[in-house]
């Protein structure tokens, strides 16, 4: 970590969770420090605009930190980075992407008993696998005519139906449309769906009525095991839970795409779940009961994992980025976290990265920032929540050592020099072909012109390497700050006519147009600036009032 050295501490972020109640962040500075401190944290949305702040407190002698930004979680989603106040190191700076975004997810069951004994829900074990990474809402009525709309006037990411039969016609195409527009709908089977017939178009595959029991005193078959899970489904890199066996499910009607629908099967080949693309959204379908009645799936570890993998599938554009980590697809550079902090483009020597289940380790060819593209994006930070800090060390050696600080060099023009060694060079090579040719040896007077020639152009390169300071500074022309200044950023012009009042009403009607720019488009535009068409360069302003 780079730091400039008048701070007296360096600080940096290792954590940033958003919780249910609000984004929880966790700092950490160089152990040994006896005195206490206070850092700000600032959160900035896409377009660096500061929308939140926290303040971490230190306390004397800990090396760690916490605080909590209590925003809305619609603020939260919005929340592209969080930097330090004060820190300019990528240490301090904590890229996001749509894995630090909470969703709101609506919960639906038909069972009336629900509220009078919650651990018999149905979705009492859905509640518990989500409510760490999503917020929950529920409808107030367990009529489907009434609670549909209900959740869908809430505006979620993802719908959760538990053992939902027939849906009513007059709110049926509401969903539809929701689904359409990207919406997440996941169904869990049980009786009422397995009597409600296959004729319903928001289910993933086509199902045969009825159930299939398994084990039970009339089957010849046993509970089957859950086997590996499909290489194209988001649940890949997944391991199949040993532990988890199916007694009963509903059965899907063989197509011929049932096999790339199938995200879960169970050992004699039957889905265990589906899902499909429907437009902008997804359909998905657990083959069971959202409580173990059917299947001990739900009081696995496994089914929390599964339902967090759909949830990120149901997020606006995170969607390609986590269908890449669950395929293993490497993601290309898109920007890079630099030495002072600073979103930068990628440098050369950049590689893609391939996300995966575990931490990734930040190196020269996969340094911290953002990979993927402007579709979704993948956050790889510096610090990650076992991050320490430590000061560097000198070795202890016998030899004399110069501790040489970091600075910024100032370039250096070589073009005087340059063109000095390249005459020099020619006077040589000039020399070499008159000496080789006799000149030399045969014609005395003209080897004592051509030496006095090149003594001639020995003074001359020894007045540019004198000199090559004045040349340097004779680069730099009057105007060239403003110049610079101008180029730096987008800025609209108007022409000085003279006239104050003209002049002032000019510059406010750009002031307002500038505006309008930074909040309605991507452009930030600087302030406008006065010309002069006589005398200004123009090229540099895209409009001129």
């Amino acid at each position: 970590v780079w730091a400039t050295s008048d701070r007296p501490s360096v600080t940096g972020l290792i954590g940033a969770d958003n919780q249910v109640d609000g984004f929880s962040l966790t700092a950490i500075r160089a152990p040994g420090n006896p005195a206490p401190a206070q850092v700000t944290a600032g959160a900035f949305d896409d377009k660096g605009r500061r929308i939140a702040d926290a303040t971490l407190t230190f306390a004397p002698g800990e090396a760690n930190a916490t605080g909590t930004m209590a925003v809305p979680f619609e603020l939260r989603n919005d929340f592209a980075s969080i930097a330090l106040d004060g820190e300019h190191q990528a240490g301090a700076v904590r890229v996001l992407d749509e894995s630090s975004k909470r969703r709101r997810v609506g919960l639906l069951s038909q069972a009336e008993a629900d509220q009078a004994q919650p651990l018999l829900s149905p979705l009492y074990y859905i509640r518990r696998a989500l409510q760490p990474f999503a917020d929950l809402v529920e409808p107030s009525s367990a009529d489907l005519a009434d609670a549909i709309p209900q959740l869908l006037d809430q505006k979620p990411a993802m719908i959760i139906m538990a053992d939902v039969g027939t849906i009513p016609a007059q709110v049926k195409q509401r969903l539809v449309d929701w689904v359409d527009k990207g919406g997440t709908l996941v169904r869990f089977a049980g009786p009422r769906l397995a009597a409600a017939g296959n004729d319903d178009d928001l289910l993933p595959v086509r199902l045969r009525s009825g159930e299939r029991a398994l084990g039970g005193a009339l089957s010849w078959t046993t509970p089957q095991a859950v086997t590996e899970f499909p290489k194209t489904g988001p649940f890949a890199d997944l391991s199949p839970p040993s532990e988890v066996t199916v007694s009963r499910q509903v059965l899907a009607e063989p197509t011929p795409d049932i096999v790339e629908r199938t995200w879960a099967t169970l050992a004699d080949g039957t889905p265990l779940v589906t899902g499909m693309k429907k437009d902008k959204g997804t359909l998905v379908l657990f083959h069971v009961t959202p409580e173990a009645t059917w299947s001990n799936l739900p009081i696995s570890g496994s089914f929390v994992e599964m339902l967090r993998r759909i949830v990120q599938l149901s997020r606006n554009q995170g969607a390609a980025v986590a269908n890449a980590e669950a395929k293993a697809v490497s993601l290309a550079p898109y920007r890079m976290i630099g030495a002072d902090g600073m979103l930068t483009p990628p440098s050369p020597d950049a590689r893609p990265l391939v996300p995966g289940a575990g931490p990734l380790p930040v190196t020269l060819e996969n340094p911290p920032g953002l990979y993927g593209s402007e579709t979704g994006v993948f956050a790889h930070n510096l610090l990650d929540a076992s991050s320490t800090f430590a000061p560097l060390v000198r070795p202890q050696v016998s030899l004399p050592v110069t501790a040489i600080p970091y600075a910024f060099d100032e370039s250096e023009n070589l073009k005087g020099p340059l063109v000095a060694v390249a005459l020099l060079l020619m006077a040589l090579d000039t020399l070499a072909v008159f000496w080789m040719g006799g000149l030399l040896a045969r014609r005395p007077r003209r080897a004592g012109t051509a030496a006095a020639t090149a003594a001639a152009v020995l003074v001359v390169l020894g007045g540019l390497f004198g000199h090559a300071d004045l040349a340097r500074a004779d680069d730099s022309k009057p105007g060239d700050a403003q110049a610079i200044e101008d180029i730096s950023k987008t800025r609209i012009a108007y022409v000085i006519t003279g006239e104050p009042g003209v002049d002032s009403i000019s510059r406010a009607g750009l002031e307002g147009l500038t505006r309008f720019l930074i909040e309605k488009t991507a452009l930030e535009p600087g302030p406008p600036a006065g010309v002069d068409i006589a005398k200004d360069e123009l090229s540099f302003f895209p409009l001129i009032y």
